[in-house]
């Protein structure tokens, strides 16, 4: 996985890791075997599924 693509404007602030950029709220990135698994700074998380339906 790359780092987003912005167009039209400046870029958002970057927190780059293994996986890509992403913003600096995030804390982790950590890939499992289906998609990201996020961690954010106030402790919330979320993920993201990279296989198909």
């Amino acid at each position: 996985m790359t780092g987003l693509v912005v167009s039209g404007g400046a870029a958002p602030a970057c927190n780059p890791t293994a996986y890509g950029c992403f913003p600096p709220c995030l804390t982790s990135v950590i890939g499992t075997p289906t998609g990201l698994d996020l961690v954010y700074t106030d402790g919330s998380t979320g993920s993201i599924a990279l296989t198909c339906p």
